[in-house]
């Protein structure tokens, strides 16, 4: 996998990183190879003083994106940028998920429908196999 990152997104993956984002998960979004992530992983962690608790920051930054989004729907003035940096957060801690959440809920959806109506209301794409009635 050779994926030339632009500046913004080898931010994008150490932000993932600091916020306790799996290996995988990570080089799957980005294009890059697991041993990539790990190298990235621990060179910060040289950096990272050693008394450093990842956990107890991820939660810190849980909790304070939490309260950026909410500043951010109360506020006025700057709402997007604020709740733009919470979202992200959250997304990077997995407490947000890619946008399948929507998809499940459609198909979920469409499956509570009775048999009786889906024929009534949903549309059926005409095909050799299926001609029009």
């Amino acid at each position: 996998m050779a994926t030339k990152l632009n500046r913004e997104q080898r931010r994008e993956i150490a932000a993932l990183v600091l916020t306790g984002a799996r290996n995988p998960e990570v080089a799957e979004k980005y294009g890059v190879s697991h041993e990539y992530v790990s190298r990235l992983r621990s060179k910060m962690r040289a950096v990272a003083p050693a008394s450093f608790d990842y956990r107890a920051e991820r939660e810190r930054l849980r909790v304070k994106a939490y309260g950026a989004v909410q500043t951010g729907l109360d506020d006025n003035t700057d709402s997007y940028k604020k709740a733009g940096i919470g979202i992200q957060v959250l997304k990077g801690t997995g407490d947000l998920t890619p946008d399948t959440t929507m998809q499940i809920s459609i198909q979920t959806m469409l499956a509570a429908v009775p048999p009786e109506w889906r024929e009534r209301y949903t549309m059926t794409p005409v095909t050799d196999e299926n001609p029009p009635r």
